[in-house]
């Protein structure tokens, strides 16, 4: 399933689709955020708490075994 098919089935599907502000800067390197069909998102914010859980995702998803 492609990225345009993914969020298809979530709006059609009436699935919320969150983006956090460090995935809106990230976007925005090379594209406007505004160019994003926003009213689909909910904006998340990025906290000292969501950086140490992101950080325990990473260390958890690096030690598990590659196939």
């Amino acid at each position: 399933m492609t990225a345009v098919d993914y969020f298809r089935h979530c709006v059609t599907q009436k699935i919320p689709l969150y983006v956090s502000v460090v995935a809106a800067g990230e976007f925005a390197v090379q594209q406007s955020f505004q160019d994003l069909p926003l009213q689909h998102f909910r904006i998340q914010p990025y906290n000292l708490p969501n950086a140490i859980q992101a950080a325990a995702y990473l260390n958890a998803l690096e030690t598990m075994p590659r196939e």
